[in-house]
């Protein structure tokens, strides 16, 4: 089961949930069906403190009376699937061996290789054909999708560059806690470079900073990588401030964010304790308030936004207790450091809602705790 688990966590990037959403919601219920089968035969698989229990015990009975809201049977169904498989492979990840966990990281960072591979070969290959076409079919592209391809932003197997970003920007502290591996981050670097994605290069540079801290690697190597991220996060703000149209600079897309998170400040005032249900969000604008904490809250109520972050606070503690305890401290921090820079991402964005990138945290998030349960 271990290597149909892995398996299938290799392949889930590459099915998109906006762009083909009966076969995500397909690959969800197999998943979560495995997992299940799984954890059944397992004597043990709790997550270990009773804080981490009981917070993720609320965060899941806040979510399924939040449930009860949502109207549709069939978006229910699918968040639920979604939901529950996320949930299952935190626990299943949380119970793995040492051995284990170290392969299902390798699993992890030879996904995210694959994917930057074919996002480099977007970038040089892959936006001539589809210009071509859209060119002779003028109605099939948004402004900013036209944007987007004429500025050569990769996003394969995404369906925005910000997706591939947070994607990208989560896999490269674990590539880095892989000893003798670290170069894998250098091809999974250059293709997140190609995302132009401001929000997830600012995400990964705190988490760099934090592996740094962790490990204490103070090595002139390291303080280069970071010093050279700053500056490519200040290139590609500028670049894209004096060379893209109006509706793609980052100072348009800060005020369009300021102004989703505005308007779903104004649902929660009105739904603050139960919010209105999950899978009945949607702005005027946009499916996503571009803020996953502001989104939960909204859709799911203040019991549940509640719950998630001391379920967060809890494996970031817990997490913490695993770097101190292992002799080898780059691979933990290389976890936590992952774990880290998607929830600083989805201040700004929503990758939490797309399980092709959100069940890659899950199984991460369980990761932060396995080593201290080894010893």
């Amino acid at each position: 089961m271990f290597a149909l688990i892995l398996t299938l966590l290799f392949i889930r990037p590459f099915i998109s949930s906006p762009a083909y959403s009966y076969a995500s919601y397909f690959f969800s219920v197999i998943l979560l069906s495995v997992l299940l089968s799984t954890l059944a035969v397992k004597k043990k698989f709790l997550p270990p403190g009773l804080f981490l229990r009981y917070s993720l015990f609320f965060f899941a009975a806040a979510f399924i009376m939040s449930l009860f809201r949502s109207g549709n049977f069939y978006v229910g169904t699918h968040i639920c699937t979604i939901f529950a498989a996320g949930i299952m492979l935190f626990l299943y990840s949380g119970s793995l061996s040492q051995e284990h966990k170290e392969q299902t990281v390798k699993l992890l960072v030879y996904s995210g290789l694959t994917i930057s591979i074919c996002a480099v070969y977007q970038y040089f290959f892959g936006f001539k054909d589809v210009l071509d076409y859209l060119a002779r079919n003028p109605g099939e592209a948004s402004k900013q999708t036209m944007e987007i391809l004429q500025r050569k932003r990769v996003f394969f197997p995404f369906v925005t560059p910000n997706a591939l970003g947070g994607f990208l920007a989560i896999i490269i502290p674990l590539a880095l806690g892989i000893k003798g591996k670290e170069w894998l981050s250098i091809p999974l670097g250059i293709a997140l470079i190609m995302t132009k994605s401001i929000g997830a290069l600012i995400a990964l540079s705190a988490g760099l900073i934090l592996f740094a801290c962790i490990t204490g690697q103070k090595h002139k190597k390291l303080r280069i990588v970071i010093v050279l991220l700053g500056l490519t996060v200040i290139g590609v703000f500028t670049a894209r401030s004096i060379f893209s149209q109006v509706n793609s600079t980052p100072e348009f897309s800060t005020l369009m964010r300021l102004s989703y998170w505005n308007d779903t400040l104004e649902i929660i005032k009105k739904h603050p304790f139960l919010g209105i249900g999950p899978g009945n969000f949607d702005l005027t604008q946009t499916r996503y308030a571009h803020n996953t904490y502001l989104q939960i809250w909204a859709e799911s109520g203040i019991f549940e936004i509640t719950a998630f972050i001391c379920l967060v606070a809890a494996i970031i503690r817990t997490a913490l207790t695993s770097v101190k305890n292992s002799a080898f401290k780059r691979q933990p921090a290389g976890i936590l450091a992952a774990c880290v820079v998607f929830l600083l991402h989805n201040l700004f964005d929503f990758t939490f809602f797309l399980p092709e990138i959100s069940f890659i945290w899950w199984a991460i998030a369980g990761l932060n705790f396995t080593s201290s349960t080894d010893h």
